[in-house]
């Protein structure tokens, strides 16, 4: 079921008139910050107030469109670390991890490979050393 139904299935069942429009909105809101979100993955400049000002919506209603997700920032730190995972696993990709780190809006190269290690059980040097 997507969202805006979800939105409006509860809606009804509260007595809500106006819930569907409410989850639509929400749901095109949702799609228009992660659509920003992808364009500018790498951008160290990609932070909760500017997603927020792009998709015409208060912080407030950020944090709360993504908090499904973790929150903007662990949204935006898992979708850098996938892209990340891809690119290790890149034959093309010949960067080295500290720069692809600084390269994908990471602060440091240790905040990267930790962030890493969390999220995948290896260090990124071992996706780059799996790959054939």
């Amino acid at each position: 079921m997507l969202s805006s139904e979800l939105g409006m299935a509860a809606g009804a069942l509260l007595g809500w008139p106006d819930a569907p429009a409410i989850a639509a909105v929400d749901f095109h809101r949702l799609n228009r910050a992660k659509a920003f979100i992808e364009k500018n993955l790498t951008s160290r400049d990609l932070t909760p107030d500017t997603i927020a000002r792009v998709a015409h919506v208060s912080r407030s209603t950020l944090y709360r469109l993504f908090k499904s997700s973790g929150g903007v920032s662990h949204y935006i730190l898992q979708r850098r670390l996938r892209l990340a995972s891809e690119l290790l696993g890149d034959a093309a990709e010949h960067r080295q991890i500290g720069e692809l780190a600084f390269d994908l809006g990471f602060v440091s190269d240790a905040h990267f490979c930790r962030a890493f290690r969390q999220a995948f059980g290896a260090p990124p040097g071992a996706f780059r050393l799996g790959r054939s």
